[in-house]
């Protein structure tokens, strides 16, 4: 699959956001036991994509970027600028218009990757030189480049 690692990038991504809300923090949102229900979910669903890298894991990534797109415009048409979406627990982020096309984005490539899944993380490693390192050091990238479009501007979110 030519998205392979896009698609792990996305995958990977969806954990890394999962434990920072699994850990204690004070929610601005009020409760903290939905925030650590979803986190629990963003682990397994990410967990899952990425290791199986099959279809049911392709879809679960795409449902759940498209979720947080609509949850971060929610915020935004709300609050306008001061939204926060608190993606990374206690790390505050804007829910801002660029916020939801990453997450679009997430899900258009974990769609296509719906229609041809990857494969398991080990098989996707397994084709590729080097035994695999450029890709995970590429895919690692592209994730924390996400990360950093997902948390631009977020030392002025007040926590």
């Amino acid at each position: 699959m030519m998205l392979a690692g896009p698609f792990e990038a996305a995958a990977a991504l969806l954990p890394a956001a999962g434990i920072a809300k699994l850990a204690p923090a004070r929610s601005t949102t009020g409760t903290v036991a939905p925030r650590r229900l979803l986190g629990s979910a963003e682990v397994a669903i990410g967990a899952y994509a990425v290791l199986a890298g099959d279809r049911i894991g392709a879809v679960a990534v795409a449902l759940a970027y498209i979720a947080f797109a609509g949850v971060v415009l929610a915020r935004w048409a709300r609050s306008g600028p001061e939204a926060s979406c608190e993606c990374f627990g206690a790390r505050p982020s804007r829910a801002t218009p660029m916020h939801a096309v990453v997450d679009v984005a997430g899900a258009l490539v974990a769609s296509i990757a719906a229609f041809d899944p990857p494969g398991s993380l080990v098989h996707v490693l397994s084709r590729q030189p080097m035994a695999g390192g450029p890709f995970l050091v590429a895919s690692a990238t592209v994730a924390y480049l996400a990360y950093t479009l997902l948390t631009a501007g977020s030392s002025e979110v007040p926590a």
